[in-house]
Order: structure tokens, then C-alpha cells, then sequence
């Protein structure tokens, strides 16, 4: 028995080490055991890092990154590279961040997931072979000054290796490529599915189709308001769907059970079917929606509530629709209904919903890659420097946003970027005098990035801006 024990100590020792040895470390190279910065990888001075081919440097560090970057060249296919140990995992998704900085237009540089790579054991200049391999990120060699990059990646398939290194494959024109990268880090995220209870409504008591939520008849839903009925399913989503209507601010609609964390992106998966242009349909993350105590046809007031997913009644036949949002607050429940504020001109609204999944959404959505979000100045940022003091408010808000600056600001650009795309969807520049900006009729609901910057300091801050519109 003591010699079981003594094995099983070994084995989770030994386990230990090995995962210890496949994680990302050292992002900023500010780990060495030796001072020959010249070939410092080749030397074997820099921890959990080494040379894939050539002699890689050690350089100065990146803002807020410390002293030290690696260094490395190419040209004519050869140059240098460096690589580390790290299992990447198909179907996980990776968020991978680092600053760059290069001196050259020609060639390009890569940042990898990798097998094979030679770890340490030549020196040489040639590129060298490797077993597979697939692109984290690519770029030209185009940023003269130190610049943040965010990607996502996936692997295809299983990768141990972290590999970075320029190519430059002919004569240089404008000298050899040079690269210098820091501040590493990778996070890694697995999307996990939401239970959502009855997702297609198939689970059922009884044969009363024309109100069965309020009767208590469909698994995991209830009314929310008035009497939702039963109708045929989304193709290849079985024989049942939820059917509500509106017209008048009145109608129905249906709720379920489900839990929204604050700060959590979702993607929200459902079929949808409408048979009036007129109105709306609205889903929904709510707190406080009635759920089966009330057959009034008037919408309920509730606690709080972020709309999902919002849209005319203009799908005369079954579409899917794929939505991702990021809660805002916790939330405790799904609620769906559709809205007709008026008389009916084409008759009364109707909404048919089916095949209703949420699952987690890893990662935040990066700004553009390659976009400079901060115009850095070579001189080193002090830790005052590095967020700007700035307060943005109401958050959320439904038209227009107050960027308060300090005092000491006279004036700072405000970016907001689309979470979903990363795309530019408005600016405008903040004064002491003039802090108000409207939102633009383009910029829909939802959650978005704004990044505030200061010219004159190069300082920023990074905040989320939830927009409600009705």
C-alpha cells in the first residue's frame, strides 16, 4: 500500500511537471539567468524559451512590459526564431496577446502553433522543417512603433509548441527583417452550452395546443402574458413551436429559466417564423417576468431586462438567427414576445419561435488587428500614465453618452468599436466644454467597446458601453 502511494506522489510529480511545462511563461522575457543578451536564447539564458534556428537577442521591453524583448532577423530564408512549450487543444479557443515592433516594410512575421520545432538544438540560420504547423497571426513588417495585438485563435488540431519568428524570403531591399515581440500572453477558453429547459418545446403533457403554457402543459416555460399556443416546428426541430401575438402595446409572450452572468458573452442560437410586417419581436435577458401567474394580455413591468435580439416581423418562413451579446448585469430568465404598439394595419402581429440554445462565447472581440489603439511615444509610461482618468456615463444608455474628463485633460478622442466585428462605428472628440456626444441612429442595441485616448499623454481608458434602444 505505502508503495502504491509512494507512485501515485511520483506520477502526480511528474504530471505536475509536465503541465507546468506546456503553459505560457515568461511573456516578457524579464526571466534570464545570464547577461549575454546577444544570443542569450542559444545560450540557454532565457527561462522556458529557446531558439528554433539562428542566435535570437534580447532587446528593450515594450510599454509596461519591462526591460527586455526578443530581437530577431531574416533574409534570403534564413534568419532566426524562437519557440516554447505550449499545448494548444482543438476546440478550444485561445485569446493570444502581444506587443510588436519591427524596422523593415519587407517580409513578414508569424506567430504560430507548431509540432516539431527544432527546441534549442541548432543554432543555424536555415529555416528549419517542421512536422505541422498553423497561423495564430500574420503581418507585414509595418509597425515602426510598439503595438498591441488580440487575437483569437483555434488550433485544427493538437500543437505543443509556441513558435515566432520574421521571414524574409529574397535579398533585402530595405535591409534584413527585423522583429522584436513582448509581453505574451495567452488565455484559453472552452464554450460551454447554457441549458435552456425544452429548448424546442417537444416536451409536452396533454394535447391542448391552444394554451398550454398557461394550462402548465409545456416542460421549463410558462406565459409571461396572455395564453401563447402551440403551432408546427422549425425545419428538422420536430412538431412544435411556441406562437404568441400583439397588436394594441398587448399580446403574449413566453419565459423560461435561464442564467445570465454580468460580463459574459453569449451566442444565442433560434428559428424564427412571422407572418405581419408590422411590430416587432423582442428576446430578451430579464429579471422579475412573471411566469405563469398571469393570463393578462398586457405586457408586464419587470426588474431589469437587455434585449438579445430584436427585429421587424418580416421572416414569412423559417430562419435561423444567430445573435452574440454580453450581459450586462446577471440575469435570471429568457423572455420572447412580440410587440405591435398600434392598430393592426396587416392584421395582428405573430411570432412563431423554435430551437432555442445558448452557449458561452470565449474571449473578448478584439479591436482590428493591426489598428494602433494608442499612439505610443517611445519614452516609457509610468504606472500614473497608464489609464487615464476619465468617467463615462449614463452606462447603459439609450442616446446619448457624457465623457467626463479630468481637470488637468483639455481634450480626448473617443472611439467606439463593434464587439461583435471589431469594426469603427463612431467618434467624436471630448473638450472640458463639449462632453456630450449622441449616439448615431446607425449604432444598434447592444454592447460595445469605447476606447478613450488622450493625445497630448498617450494615455487611455477601456470601457464597455451597453446601448438600449427600443
Amino acid at each position: 500500500m505505502k508503495r502504491q502511494f509512494v507512485q501515485l506522489i511520483a506520477l502526480l510529480f511528474f504530471a505536475v511537471i509536465s503541465i507546468n511545462s506546456y503553459a505560457q511563461s515568461n511573456g516578457s522575457f524579464e526571466s534570464l539567468t545570464g547577461t549575454n543578451y546577444g544570443s542569450a536564447f542559444a545560450s540557454g539564458q532565457v527561462t522556458d524559451w529557446k531558439q528554433s534556428h539562428g542566435t535570437p537577442s534580447i532587446f528593450g521591453g515594450a510599454p509596461g512590459e519591462g526591460l527586455r524583448s526578443a530581437w530577431m532577423w531574416s533574409y534570403h530564408g534564413r534568419g532566426e526564431g524562437i519557440v516554447q512549450n505550449y499545448t494548444f487543444t482543438p476546440g478550444t479557443v485561445y485569446t493570444v496577446n502581444f506587443w510588436v515592433k519591427t524596422n523593415n516594410p519587407d517580409g513578414k512575421f508569424y506567430v504560430q502553433a507548431a509540432n516539431g520545432v527544432p527546441n534549442g538544438t541548432s543554432s543555424a540560420s536555415t529555416f528549419p522543417s517542421v512536422s505541422s504547423k498553423q497561423t495564430i497571426f500574420s503581418n507585414g513588417l509595418v509597425y515602426n512603433n510598439w503595438k498591441y495585438i488580440s487575437v483569437t485563435f483555434t488550433p485544427s488540431t493538437s500543437y505543443a509548441q509556441l513558435w515566432i519568428y520574421p521571414y524574409l524570403a529574397g535579398a533585402p531591399t530595405n535591409g534584413q527583417a527585423e522583429v522584436q515581440v513582448d509581453g505574451i500572453k495567452i488565455t484559453a477558453c472552452t464554450p460551454m452550452s447554457i441549458a435552456v429547459p425544452n429548448y424546442s418545446f417537444e416536451e409536452r403533457k396533454g394535447t391542448d395546443r391552444v394554451r398550454p403554457f398557461s394550462s402548465g402543459l409545456v416542460y421549463g416555460w410558462a406565459q409571461s402574458h396572455g395564453t401563447p399556443s402551440m403551432f408546427g416546428g422549425a425545419p428538422g426541430q420536430g412538431s412544435n413551436s411556441a406562437w404568441m401575438w400583439s397588436y394594441y402595446g398587448r399580446g403574449e409572450g413566453i419565459v423560461t429559466n435561464v442564467n445570465f452572468v454580468a460580463g459574459k458573452t453569449y451566442k444565442v442560437k433560434f428559428w424564427v417564423r412571422t407572418s405581419n410586417p408590422d411590430g416587432a419581436f423582442y428576446v430578451k435577458a430579464a429579471n422579475g417576468v412573471p411566469s405563469g401567474t398571469t393570463t393578462s394580455v398586457v405586457i408586464p413591468s419587470v426588474n431589469s431586462q437587455q434585449t438579445i435580439f430584436t427585429d421587424g416581423l418580416n421572416y414569412p418562413k423559417w430562419v435561423e438567427k444567430t445573435v452574440v451579446f454580453t450581459a450586462s448585469a446577471n440575469f435570471s430568465q429568457l423572455w420572447i414576445y412580440p410587440l405591435l404598439k398600434t392598430a393592426p394595419n396587416n392584421g395582428q402581429a405573430e411570432l412563431q419561435v423554435d430551437a432555442i440554445r445558448i452557449e458561452t462565447v470565449c474571449g473578448r472581440v478584439p479591436l482590428p488587428i493591426g489598428e494602433e489603439i494608442l499612439p505610443i511615444k517611445k519614452t516609457k509610461l509610468t504606472n500614473a500614465q497608464k489609464t487615464l482618468d476619465v468617467k463615462v456615463y449614463p452606462n447603459p444608455t439609450t442616446n446619448q453618452v457624457n465623457v467626463k474628463l479630468a481637470d488637468h485633460v483639455e481634450k480626448a478622442e473617443v472611439v467606439l468599436y463593434d464587439m461583435m466585428t471589431g469594426k469603427k462605428v463612431g467618434s467624436f472628440t471630448a473638450t472640458q466644454s463639449n462632453n456630450t456626444w449622441m449616439v448615431p441612429a446607425s449604432v444598434k442595441a447592444g454592447t460595445y467597446q469605447m476606447v478613450v485616448i488622450d493625445p497630448t499623454t498617450n494615455t487611455r481608458k477601456t470601457t464597455r458601453l451597453v446601448i438600449n434602444k427600443k
